[in-house]
């Protein structure tokens, strides 16, 4: 048996290292995303207040829908979706 890292197997370190670089590459997608996502949440909080208030109407309605590619391509970026 061969061995890596402090007595661990090769193949042990290994997996361990992809975890942790796994890892990594997804905190960087949601600190990169970060600005996308907060903009997309500042632009829906007036329609959650309107629909907490009941105070919707066919125009908030439809403000919800045209900001709903702004939030689906900010949660694809942080999840590192290629695809919204």
């Amino acid at each position: 048996m061969r061995f890596a890292v402090k007595g661990w197997p090769a193949m042990k370190a290994n997996n361990t290292m992809n975890s942790i670089n796994e890892e990594k590459l997804a905190n960087a997608r949601l600190i990169a995303s970060a600005p996308d996502l907060l903009t997309a949440l500042q632009a829906m909080l007036p329609i959650f207040d309107a629909f907490t208030q009941d105070e919707l109407s066919v125009t908030t309605i439809d403000e919800a829908i045209a900001l709903l590619p702004q939030a689906r391509t900010a949660i694809a970026r942080a999840t590192g979706n290629t695809t919204p």
